[in-house]
């Protein structure tokens, strides 16, 4: 329907659309392991036309980007039924008409851009509902009414309603975003003042309002964090904890907003699904991992009918040096009926990673593996951080700040790549061959064998070269006996058969076991001298 409404025979891509292929082949399209749509992802694409209602049954999606198309007519109310989303960016396209009130029910909205449409009429309060709400660009179009005061009660990080028809003044409960980072209002009919606590916000347009500052002090948080003890935290938050297990490894999870569990990345790597154990003994077999970033080794699986309520990851980067810290997690692992443990340490310092903007609390909360994944908790018993690196020689941690984790969450639970690495998942089934020709361009890639432990490998390079092939497991290990054409596998999971030369002449790589080759996508990239890369 989509296709058909704007005039998808148009499109600058429209690859596998109305096709036989699996619907996660066609253009812009990501679905889960049932065939589910989970985004889609059609920017800059050439669509014109309406917006197909039937959007609004894709009951699985977490994130839907149509952005700088040429879309027109009304906004459907049918995508309030969307209640999975995450993500939703409509901007730069010639929507009219109001915002439908449906839009209030998107309670797990972490971005909604609709800037530079031709939307008219009143800003719905019921956009209040909103309270993990990251971004809200509403510029540029032609809203009238008063700004709702019950935005006050979201997390906004950015605000933007610059140059609507908006009128009245500006709500005092605005002065509660604490997280605010970003604030345009001008181009509009405001009278009143600006809330106090609004002047330090770093990107604004005050000067462009022309309307003093309040000088009434504006509602802020009155309450004291109260200090709990050891065993109120394991008891509060020890439910939310997952144990995650793979046929090579385990480690830990936290159980995120909408049924995702969010994980290191190594912990699951190289598999693209894993078991999923709550404390009290429910499993999830078979969990697929929706989202990867390797670079911040993230990782987030999902969703699933969880049994028990999911944590809030919140903003610990204030807390004192010094204070005690918790991880929960389950150290050891391997266990036929898993329970989580907690540890107690202190914040020893923050580190920073400016290249990619991540804190990282340091603490010798004794971490052990089987703990990556887990949960570091505050003394006042809030999630601030996911556990992942520890340091032997010092025996101490080293643990994601949460705060800075969270956009990039939100972005793999909605099928986006927050650092831009790409699909790096290894082909681990189907479309192996047991005979591979090939070229001087073959060297590096690797040709992955996935099978059980004890299974032996036999394979020989053959043809012209003379060169030879290295054998690794998932952990880099050589196993005994495979520079001599065949080995018997140690330990279950995907091992790789590495070409390390260029071939002259022709040459096979043969093997009793399918053999999935896999391209580097890092080769043949580019290297400029004084360039940082990161990968």
């Amino acid at each position: 329907m989509l296709y058909q409404a704007a005039n998808g025979n148009d499109w600058l891509n429209n690859h596998n659309w109305l096709t036989d292929a699996p619907i996660g082949a066609w253009h812009g399209v990501v679905a889960d392991t049932s065939g589910r749509v989970i985004s889609l992802d059609l920017r800059e694409n050439g669509l014109r036309g309406s917006l197909a209602a039937e959007l609004g049954s894709l009951s699985k999606l977490n994130s839907l980007n149509l952005s700088g198309n040429e879309l027109n007519g009304s906004i459907p109310s049918e995508l309030g039924n969307l209640s999975t989303l995450v993500w939703l960016d409509l901007a730069g396209n010639e929507l009219s008409g109001p915002l439908p009130p449906t839009l209030g029910s998107l309670t797990k909205l972490f971005v909604l851009d609709l800037s530079r449409n031709q939307l008219s009429g009143p800003i719905p309060s019921a956009l209040g509902a909103f309270t993990d709400l990251t971004v809200l660009d509403l510029s540029r179009n032609r809203m009238s009414g008063a700004i709702p005061s019950a935005l006050g009660n979201t997390n906004l990080k950015q605000l933007n309603f610059s140059e609507n028809n908006l009128e009245g003044e500006i709500p005092p409960e605005l002065g509660a975003l604490v997280n605010l980072a970003l604030l345009n209002l001008s181009g509009n009919r405001l009278g009143g003042c600006v809330p106090e606590s609004l002047q330090d916000v770093e990107e604004n347009d005050f000067d462009g309002l022309g309307l003093p500052f309040c000088t009434a002090p504006t509602p802020t948080a009155t309450a004291v964090p109260q200090i709990l003890s050891t065993a109120q935290i394991f008891r509060n938050i020890s439910p939310s904890i997952t144990f995650v297990d793979t046929d090579i490894s385990s480690g830990s999870g936290v159980l995120f907003e909408g049924g995702y569990v969010v994980t290191n990345a190594h912990v699951v790597w190289p598999y693209n699904e894993a078991t999923i154990v709550f404390p009290d003994g429910e499993e999830f077999r078979r969990v697929e991992v929706i989202g990867w970033d390797l670079l911040t080794d993230l990782a987030v699986l999902g969703p699933i009918d969880a049994p028990v309520g999911h944590v809030e990851l919140l903003d610990g980067e204030d807390v004192a040096i010094g204070s005690d810290m918790y991880l929960i997690g389950y150290p050891g692992g391997g266990e036929l009926d898993p329970q989580p443990a907690i540890v107690r340490g202190i914040l020893s310092r923050l580190r920073e990673w400016e290249a990619v903007g991540v804190t990282y609390f340091q603490t010798d909360a004794t971490a052990v593996g089987g703990q990556s994944g887990g949960a570091l908790v505050s003394e006042t018993g809030d999630v601030i951080g996911i556990s992942g690196f520890r340091i032997t020689e010092g025996s101490f941690g080293l643990v994601a700040s949460a705060a800075d984790l969270l956009p990039r969450i939100r972005q793999l639970s909605a099928g986006e790549d927050p650092s831009g690495l790409g699909d790096r998942r290894l082909p681990l089934r189907g479309g192996g061959k047991r005979h591979h020709d090939l070229t001087p361009q073959s060297y590096l890639d690797a040709y992955i064998v996935n099978e059980p432990a004890d299974t032996e490998i036999e394979f020989e390079l053959g043809g012209e070269s003379d060169t030879g092939v290295l054998v690794y497991d998932s952990f880099g290990e050589e196993p005994r006996g495979a520079g001599r054409g065949s080995f018997v596998t140690e330990i279950d999971g995907p091992h790789f058969l590495i070409v390390p030369e260029k071939v002259s002449g022709e040459a096979t790589l043969t093997a009793n076991h399918p053999l999935r080759r896999f391209v580097d996508p890092d080769r043949d990239r580019p290297i400029e001298a004084g360039e940082s890369l990161h990968g």
